[in-house]
């Protein structure tokens, strides 16, 4: 999934698996359709969560995501 920047709800989410609160990445260094390469943030609590790709179709207002069912967990 290609990220278009179409949207600011756009982008790659950590979304916790406990009730830490969920957050954007805000550094993407490869952005393709096949391969997104990005850091994960430095204020991000330890424990599990997934990843949540959120963007928006060619020529298309509608945002849509995909929930990553591998779970990261942060030390």
């Amino acid at each position: 999934m290609k990220l278009n920047g179409t949207l600011e709800e756009e982008g790659v989410y950590f979304v916790s698996q406990s009730d830490d609160p969920e957050a954007k990445a805000e550094q993407v260094r490869t952005n393709e359709p096949k391969t997104l390469t990005l850091r994960i943030p430095e204020s991000l609590a330890a424990g599990p969560y997934r990843i949540e790709v959120r963007n928006t179709a060619y020529n298309s207002d509608t945002l849509r995501s995909g929930l990553f069912t591998t779970e990261l967990t942060v030390e």
